[in-house]
């Protein structure tokens, strides 16, 4: 038998079969390809059935809305797989659900913490305690941390996948969406079944089930699962591999129902992790802090760049530098990596979760539910973040997480289940701890002290505590208006008070040494009184007047009302249409970073979105073809992201910010079908990057007749802000396109000084991260261009707001390979320089070409320039690397007499707009008059035109016939009628003589 060959047990009750070489030839109509790193026993089984005819798609039941509901019903976006079809796309990891869902997109932090992102709201943040924008649950029951989900995916029954704002159903909120995963529950007979898939370098994943009655009213089941092997990352620099897996996973379920209106569930579970974790690739070199090492001018962006290696210059760097720099970069091969000789990256990760359910039925309309949880998570996780053999950033991460939640609801349906209720409340205690000690750290940075005469310092940590208490209550309501139409709306009021604290430490006596002075110091300037530390404890400094180094501590309280409102029609049975509004919200949090000052601690408060979603969801010709569509819109408040300011002792240093004001709008399409023939064979194109072979690179022969299959597609994405979408078939990730977000953030990001005294606003861009979709930053400060009428400004600030593809960590740039996020290789560039110096050019440029009173009256003038004008200066360099996303004018002044001066130009500038208008509306006035009196004129001449002789002989007479009827003694002749043969008299009408009327 092949060593790479899937094999799958098939639940004991039923025959226990080994797939062999042979049968899986027949199965995939005699293709010779085979299915690496899957399971192949739905395969197996769907081929030997002998329905041929159509089908219809496969029902699921959901309980998105806390009661069961099929999945075509339920009027919100809301994706879901069973066991069987996870099993059958190869989804054996957290990564894998992107399979599932394109909207749905998974990474990881540096440090290994999941990052979900849905519809392209994500939280790329690598902190411990930083809650997710997309929450994920088991049975309800929320992970308050991404890090804590990893075993999710052990024998799973079912995955929910529900996109937009949750937080009136589920315990925790979130602006992204929610993942709700149902573990298989016990069954009443005996049944148990395992998995076995081998993969590509010697990965073994192995996982089984036994299931069954323990007593006449107690069941349960017992599943677990081991996963070895897989190192696929090759060091460059010696003989050595990275990325073997070593998880255990082990849940225990009891069921027990002693009556009928009563059940008890006990969920025991828990996993440990000792994977490596991933290293990066050197792309390149740029010098964090050069001033401590050479002689140059900060504004040059060539002083960034090192000088080549055996060079003068290299050599009057320090050895610790002259190691780091002398490294080889990585070829171009995904495989191809290195990380610290010293260090082997490792996970030591261990989690345990215990929970219950209760459920007693008070009636058949009225029930009550109490969820009862306790989780517990530890590591000690060897990161590298450097991607070279030398020492230069390897960072020892220790962390713990404790939480307790319960949720106790009442629920119930009235007026013959027209009206289904729901109400709630729920109370969470989370505490975290972290502790990341970067050691060794041999960096420009490094050496900072040297400055004063200090030794450099090759170690430095951060703390980071969060202790969160959340109270909420909830409600939610659906009423059937008519049998095709129903309306629902649900609302929360959630109250969460944060203790938050963390600093900056070293074991070198040099930073203590250079932070107390400077906290003396600054005391001494402004009145305070500063208490030095020791060697080894806090350094962060306290804001002023003080500034003594130590703990940093924080509180954040604040409260939210999520809500939720829709209305569902069905005009046609299997049609359903829907729209809804709603409003989440995402707890705010503090980082977990190097902090010279307490501002880079401060948390960030709670962001919100509200959306704006229509949709539909179709069934066709006999439930064979499922058409889903939707169509949505975010309006973004106070979005969190880390962000980067320079200090000008330790350089760039990381903060989190709020942007205040972002969109999203986008939209969804889902095609399914069903047809008759055998199941659809996947497979795995193994000349693939391997990192993405096991679990991206699916398609189906086109060959084969298929039975089931279903296709997704993002239709449209625009994002203003950040984000990434994909475009394509995602059962083809060969087809897949990978889309940056390209629109701008509404909005500015305020960027304040870290503290008085010690920030430096010097023209750095600040660091550039991972994701090309991730925007940066960076201020011009203080220039002086002259206008157009020679008019020199003062204190003009612009903040410029771009994108560009790279990552960089102390002195150098590195990628990671098979990143999902990442799509395609981007380009890898040391972009601060290049754009800062086009931006500070740009700026020069246009405000030559414009008056200054223009400049102060229409500031979106300079912007819209200044960004055209700099996107054509970086394109006709390096076409398609940069994409300038906004550029903001802060500030923009003259001398106080001109400004006075030119306000009061600007004053009567529109002083004489409005008379310019209003002689123009007193013009328009005259001109109408005009042409009505020309317009009369033009009318009467047309009227005395018509009058001819034979029309006027023939008025008259019909005037006298009508005179003489009446006997008539007088005749009145107009004078236009003079000279017309009139009858005068009576007689002489009867006799029919005429005279000719004479003046008299």
């Amino acid at each position: 038998m092949n060593s790479n060959l899937p094999v799958r047990a098939l639940p004991l009750q039923r025959t226990v079969a080994y797939v062999s070489t042979s049968a899986l030839f027949v199965a995939m109509c005699a293709t010779p390809h085979f299915a690496f790193g899957q399971t192949a026993a739905a395969t197996v089984t769907q081929s030997n059935s002998s329905n041929t005819g159509p089908v219809a798609i496969e029902e699921i039941v959901v309980t998105a809305q806390k009661r069961s509901e099929n999945i075509q019903s339920v009027g919100m976006a809301i994706t879901a797989k069973t066991g069987e079809q996870l099993v059958e796309k190869g989804v054996t990891s957290l990564a894998d659900l992107t399979q599932v869902l394109p909207s749905l997109q998974f990474s990881q932090t540096q440090s290994g913490t999941p990052v979900y992102t849905l519809r392209g709201v994500g939280y790329f943040e690598q902190s411990l305690s930083a809650s997710p924008t997309v929450s994920v649950y088991q049975d309800e029951v929320s992970f308050p941390f991404p890090v804590m989900s990893k075993g999710v995916l052990l024998d799973p029954e079912r995955v929910e996948i529900l996109e937009g704002p949750q937080g009136t159903l589920y315990g925790q909120n979130a602006t992204g969406g929610a993942i709700n995963f149902i573990a298989a529950k016990p069954t009443h007979d005996f049944a148990a079944g395992f998995d076995e898939t081998f993969a590509r370098f010697n990965r073994n994943l192995f996982s089984g089930f036994i299931s069954g009655p323990l007593t006449s009213t107690l069941s349960g089941r017992l599943a677990a699962s081991t996963e070895n092997g897989g190192a696929w990352q090759q060091n460059v620099t010696r003989n050595d591999t990275l990325g073997n897996k070593d998880t255990q996973i082990v849940r225990l379920l009891l069921d027990w129902m002693p009556t009928d209106n009563f059940t008890a569930n006990l969920n025991v579970n828990g996993w440990t992790d000792s994977s490596d974790t991933q290293a990066g690739q050197l792309e390149g070199f740029r010098l964090q802090a050069p001033q401590n090492i050479a002689m140059g001018s900060l504004s040059d962006p060539a002083f960034y760049r090192p000088a080549p290696v055996g060079s003068p210059a290299y050599l009057a760097y320090p050895p610790q530098i002259q190691a780091v720099l002398a490294e080889p970069i990585a070829p171009a091969n995904a495989r191809a990596a290195d990380w610290y000789a010293g260090a082997h990256p490792r996970n030591d990760e261990n989690f345990y979760q215990t929970n219950l359910r209760l459920d007693y039925t008070f009636s058949d309309a009225v029930a009550l539910t109490s969820l009862s949880s306790y989780q517990h998570f530890k590591e000690s996780n060897r990161v590298d973040q450097a991607g070279v053999a030398a020492p230069e950033e390897s960072t020892q991460i220790h962390g713990n997480v404790k939480a307790y939640s319960e949720e106790l609801r009442l629920h119930g349906a009235f007026d013959d289940r027209k009206i289904n209720w729901l109400v709630g409340v729920n109370y969470e205690s989370d505490k975290s701890a972290e502790t990341d000690d970067v050691n060794p750290f041999y960096s420009t940075a490094s050496f900072s002290p040297a400055a004063f005469g200090l030794p450099p310092f090759l170690q430095f940590g951060a703390i980071n505590t969060d202790n969160t208490t959340t109270k909420s209550v909830f409600g939610n309501i659906e009423y059937q208006v008519l049998d095709s139409l129903d309306v629902h709306g649900g609302v929360r009021y959630t109250k969460s008070d944060q203790e938050l604290s963390g600093c900056s430490y070293s074991t070198y006596p040099s930073v203590t040494i250079l932070q107390n002075a400077v906290s003396g110091l600054l005391a001494s300037l402004y009145g305070g009184t500063s208490v030095p530390q020791l060697p080894g404890q806090c350094v962060t400094l306290a804001p002023p007047p003080n500034f003594s180094p130590g703990l940093v501590s924080n509180t954040l309280n604040q409260s939210n009302v999520p809500w939720r409102i829709g209305v569902d029609w069905t005009p046609i049975e299997n049609n359903l249409f829907y729209f809804t509004v709603s409003k989440g919200y995402k707890a705010g949090s503090a980082p977990a970073l190097g902090a010279s000052q307490a501002k880079q601690l401060l948390p960030v408060t709670q962001e919100s979105l509200l959306a704006y979603e229509l949709g539909s969801k179709s069934e066709l010709f006999n439930r064979t073809l499922q058409l889903n569509l939707s169509v949505f819109h975010y309006d973004y408040t106070d979005k969190q992201i880390r962000t980067q300011t320079v200090q000008p002792i330790f350089g760039i240093l990381n903060n989190l910010q709020n942007v205040p004001k972002s969109t999203v709008d986008g939209g969804e399409l889902w095609v399914s079908a069903t047809a008759g023939g055998a199941a659809p064979i996947r497979m795995v194109n193994i000349d693939d990057p391997p990192a993405m072979a096991d679990r991206m690179t699916q398609r189906e022969p086109t060959f084969c007749p298929v039975s089931r299959g279903g296709y997704s597609w993002v239709v449209f994405t625009s994002m203003r802000d950040w984000g990434n979408a994909h475009v394509g078939p995602v059962n083809n990730s060969k087809r897949r396109l990978w889309v940056a977000a390209v629109d701008k953030t509404l909005g500015t990001v305020d960027l304040e000084e870290v503290g008085p005294g010690l920030h430096l606003r010097l023209p750095f861009i600040t660091e550039v991260r991972q994701f090309s979709a991730k925007e940066n930053s960076f201020d011009l400060t203080d220039l002086t261009p002259k206008a157009a009428d020679n008019l020199s400004l003062r204190e003009l600030d612009v903040t410029v707001f771009y994108k560009a593809a790279q990552d960089r960590i102390a002195d150098l740039t590195i990628k990671y390979a098979a990143t999902e996020e990442r799509g395609p290789q981007g380009v890898f560039y040391p972009a601060y320089g290049v754009v800062w110096r086009e931006a500070r050019g740009a700026v020069y440029e246009v405000v030559a070409g414009i008056d200054s009173l223009l400049l102060h009256k229409e500031r979106e003038i300079l912007q819209d320039s200044v960004l055209k004008l700099l996107q054509a200066r970086l394109d006709a360099k390096d076409p398609g690397v940069f994409s300038i996303q906004r550029v903001v004018v802060r500030a923009l002044n003259t001398d106080p007499s001109i400004e006075q001066s030119i306000q009061l130009a600007v004053q009567n500038q529109k002083k004489l707009e409005a008379k310019k208008i209003e002689v123009e509306i007193a013009s328009k006035e005259a001109d109408i008059e005009v042409a009505k009196a020309q317009g009369i004129a033009k009318a009467n001449q047309i009227i005395n035109a018509s009058l001819t002789a034979e029309y006027l002989q023939h008025e008259i007479n019909m005037a006298l016939a009508e005179f003489a009827k009446h006997e008539g003694q007088t005749v009145v002749i107009p004078a236009n009628m003079q000279g017309f043969q009139l009858m005068l008299n009576r007689d002489a009408l009867h006799r029919g003589v005429a005279t000719s009327a004479k003046p008299p």
